[in-house]
């Protein structure tokens, strides 16, 4: 539901009922929906990547240092010192390995480089592999890695998603679909299919073994983020989040600036829930890893925990 900034509570953590509005039926979907208030300054943080599988994660702030993180003790591991800001990052499937981007700025082209974080003291003088992005393509703003980490995907701004050889740094595929550019990459939960999200207002599902385009989720706004069910056999859904530019919010109301989660099937493309809650934009979506329910983080400064309550499962289109 819509919540004016000016009354929004004080207490860090609160629970209540948000809906899910059925459009192609008059179902009525309640989930349980858990805000947590953000009172951490979270200008300066760019991109936080965490990996429960060997407990560390990176974060990026300015200026222009990253520092890995162990998340069981909290202590720094290891501070990178940065030419540029960095504007992705991911972990390998394996743990070992972090990919990140590099933004173009300072009379430095943007760069896509792999550090093996087993080494923490040679992570900075000697990279994996490092390869100019720019000026042959525009700057990487987003970075995944592909089945097996034989690969990286990164998405660029002018809409274009590049696979990239992790030992040599060649391209290998591009992909060129959206016309703005990519604010969210996500994989499905078999690490086949990879979903992105776009400033030209839609989401598209691809084929990451050839970045083949398999299909499009049209909206009437910016998205920021999407991100597919894992229990895409059974429940294959889609849901998405973003709205208008965050410099615009200020002048307008929740109802205009559509800040909704809004859910697709993701077969068949329909859009079939919205659910309500932020009153800035969505800058992050996530299923939970069992698909039993989902957090989205906004421009509000809040993130929502959302739960699915059994109508969700029950829930059927009509084909």
């Amino acid at each position: 539901m819509f919540q004016d900034p000016k009354y929004a509570p004080a207490a860090p953590l609160i629970t209540t009922n948000a809906i899910i509005t059925i459009l192609t039926t008059t179902t009525i979907i309640t989930i349980t929906t858990t805000i947590i208030t953000i009172t951490t300054t979270i200008i300066t943080i760019t991109t936080t990547i965490i990996t429960i599988t060997i407990l560390i994660t990176i974060t990026t702030t300015l200026p222009l240092v990253s520092r890995i993180w162990d998340v069981e003790t909290g202590a720094c591991n290891t501070t990178l010192e940065m030419k540029t800001s960095v504007r992705g990052v991911g972990f390998s499937y394996s743990g070992t390995m972090i990919a990140y981007t590099t933004d173009k700025m300072m009379g430095h082209n943007s760069e896509l480089s792999i550090i093996d974080v087993r080494e923490p003291n040679n992570v900075d003088s000697t990279p994996i592999m490092k390869t100019q992005v720019t000026p042959s393509n525009t700057k990487a703003l987003s970075v995944l890695w592909g089945p097996l980490d034989e690969y990286v995907v990164t998405g660029h701004e002018d809409g274009s998603i590049i696979k990239w050889d992790m030992r040599t740094g060649k391209k290998i595929e591009v992909g060129k679909e959206h016309t703005k550019q990519i604010k969210d990459m996500q994989l499905s939960h078999d690490g086949m299919m990879l979903i992105t999200a776009s400033m030209d207002t839609t989401a598209r599902l691809w084929d990451i073994t050839n970045l083949e385009a398999l299909k499009l989720y049209k909206t009437d706004r910016p998205v920021n983020s999407a991100a597919i069910s894992p229990l895409v056999d059974t429940y294959p859904h889609v849901v998405m989040g973003g709205g208008q530019e965050a410099m615009d919010v200020t002048t307008t109301s929740s109802r205009i600036g559509k800040f909704d989660a809004r859910f697709f099937h993701l077969v068949f493309e329909d859009e079939f829930a919205r659910v309500k809650g932020h009153f800035g934009p969505i800058n992050s979506i996530r299923f939970h890893p069992n698909g039993r329910g989902y957090a989205s983080g906004g421009e509000d400064g809040y993130v929502r925990v959302h739960v699915f309550d059994d109508a969700y499962y029950q829930f059927k289109f009509d084909f």
